[in-house]
């Protein structure tokens, strides 16, 4: 049975010749297995023993992969979408805080608050729209006065 190479990088199931290049399938072991010194530089003061033949790296190399580990990358694309994030977040944040205080002046002005209206109020996450119910909520004198118009 023949088997056709398949387009687009998909996996065809099929072993890779030994000894091509490529480590994104190699196992940590094997990886180690081939690169003795990278495998020193990962175990040298870990107190787990490098394998034998294998010398310990130069401090200055060492330092300059601990280095490299602990570089923060950053990139603007990144960076954006995360402020963008945050921004999200807090609106959220303010408009739960916002449905929450109307929500709390309603039932100490004793007003009853149906599950319908309760869940509008929660669902809301127009911080212009609660605002304008809270402030209409502090002289009202029923729940059509606050949710009408």
């Amino acid at each position: 049975m023949s088997r056709r190479r398949a387009s687009g990088g998909e996996c065809t199931g099929r072993r890779r010749r030994r000894g091509a290049p490529g480590i994104a399938h190699e196992t940590p072991v094997e990886l180690l297995r081939r690169n003795p010194l990278l495998a020193a530089a990962l175990l040298d003061g870990t107190g787990v023993e490098v394998p034998a033949g294998v010398t310990a790296v130069p401090a200055a190399a060492r330092a300059a992969l601990e280095a490299l580990m602990t570089t923060k990358f950053k990139d603007d694309f990144v960076e954006r979408y995360k402020a963008e994030g945050r921004a999200e977040g807090k609106a959220e944040g303010r408009a739960e805080g916002e449905a929450g205080m109307l929500l709390r002046v309603l039932a100490a002005r004793g007003f009853e608050v149906p599950g319908h209206v309760r869940e509008r109020v929660l669902s809301c996450t127009d911080l212009g729209q609660l605002e304008s119910w809270g402030d209409k909520a502090v002289t009202a004198a029923s729940l059509d006065d606050v949710f009408s118009g």
